[in-house]
């Protein structure tokens, strides 16, 4: 859907046409030779028709002079970087929207008294908001776990239909756990080991009461597993929604 190879570093995004509009709390993504992070805007096209997106002209802070500076790699690897980051903030967009409709109309009325979605998507603001400058790079990894754990207690707590009580006792804190419950219950969670695996190390231990600062790479590494943890949670609990309306 996104060719990487497209001529004139555009994109082009079919039946994708109109207004375009930028997701607050943009996608970070470091780039190789430079020790530095670069937020990527992510519009939402609507309509029918082609759309050609110019990606470059996305990333904030960048000129023409800026971008002739990088090597082909790197301008493919912001590339692909807005390929993935574009449907992993349009499916948490989509259910942003439904999640509007729920609380507004209290039905289903299980999601609407979901105890964690409103706390996960402050902290996926919060998370990338530290990631600008003055960076807090612990601040961000904190807050990208936080974000993660709470979009996997969601589907435990609104899909799965487990009490926060018993999420509590039984998962705590423990993200890894609770993707192994999830995982023999959803198709498609088994592909989320290696983002499960790096925010289960984002401890408190470690981004609250140690001396130790977290790289700034590391940091955006993490806020990217949260990510695709998240979207994966949104897009279940989407389909979870839409489900139970059929029924």
């Amino acid at each position: 859907m996104f060719p990487s190879d497209t001529p004139n570093n555009q994109i082009q995004k079919t039946g994708a046409q109109g207004g375009v509009q930028a997701i607050a709390g943009t996608l970070a993504s470091d780039l190789e030779r430079l020790d530095d992070v670069y937020f990527i805007r992510i519009p939402i096209c609507f309509g029918a028709g082609p759309h050609r997106i110019e990606v470059m002209k996305l990333v904030e802070g960048f000129t023409p002079l800026t971008g002739s500076l990088f090597t082909g790699e790197e301008i493919r690897s912001i590339n692909r970087d807005f390929e993935e980051g574009y449907q992993l903030m349009l499916s948490i967009q989509n259910f942003q929207n439904l999640f509007n409709r729920v609380l507004s109309t209290k039905s289903p009325p299980r999601l609407a008294s979901d105890p964690y979605l409103i706390r996960a998507d402050r902290d996926r603001v919060i998370a990338g908001r530290s990631l600008t400058i003055p960076y807090d790079t612990n601040n961000s990894a904190f807050h990208s776990q936080q974000w993660a754990e709470k979009m996997l207690k969601s589907l435990l707590f609104s899909v799965e239909g487990i009490e926060e009580r018993s999420i509590k006792d039984d998962f705590y804190h423990e993200i890894f756990k609770i993707w192994n419950h999830l995982k023999t219950k959803h198709e498609g969670c088994v592909h989320l080991e290696n983002s499960i695996q790096a925010v289960s190390k984002v401890t408190m231990n470690r981004t609250r009461y140690s001396n130790e600062v977290i790289e700034l790479r590391e940091a955006v590494s993490i806020f990217w597993d949260s990510l695709r943890i998240s979207a994966y949670c949104a897009e279940n609990l989407k389909a979870h929604v839409q489900n139970s309306a059929v029924a």
